[in-house]
């Protein structure tokens, strides 16, 4: 689905796609897709730009951890949010989070800090 970051043959514009942030990753990545795949596309594209994109958006996608996440729920608790609006803001979080991390992943494995495991055993 996002293979943008394993198609680029100059290895400092590869070096550079890592380094992208939570905005630039909506922007540029997940809206575009989500535009073409989602009925309402613009739900994300609100709930983004009003909850995520000022607290969230300036990480970069290895940033993006559970702690941070954590971070977030609480800021908006303190403005009042309810847990149910939290929830329906933040289905969109672990969505990015899980895009995020399977990016991570596919890199890992690119740069063979994953390798299989030869103690797997076969039937």
């Amino acid at each position: 689905m996002f293979t943008f970051l394993s198609h680029h043959k100059d290895h400092k514009h590869r070096s550079n796609a890592y380094r992208l942030t939570l905005n630039l990753f909506f922007d540029e990545h997940y809206f575009p897709h989500a535009k073409v795949s989602k009925r309402q596309s613009h739900h994300d594209y609100s709930i983004y730009n009003t909850h995520i994109r000022t607290r969230l958006g300036a990480y970069l996608l290895e940033g993006v951890t559970n702690p941070a996440l954590d971070v977030w729920v609480r800021e908006q608790m303190v403005h009042g949010y309810k847990r149910s609006t939290i929830n329906k803001h933040g289905e969109l979080v672990p969505l990015l989070h899980k895009v995020i991390l399977k990016t991570q992943k596919e890199r890992a494995k690119a740069r063979s800090f994953l390798t299989p495991n030869p103690v797997r055993i076969r039937s």
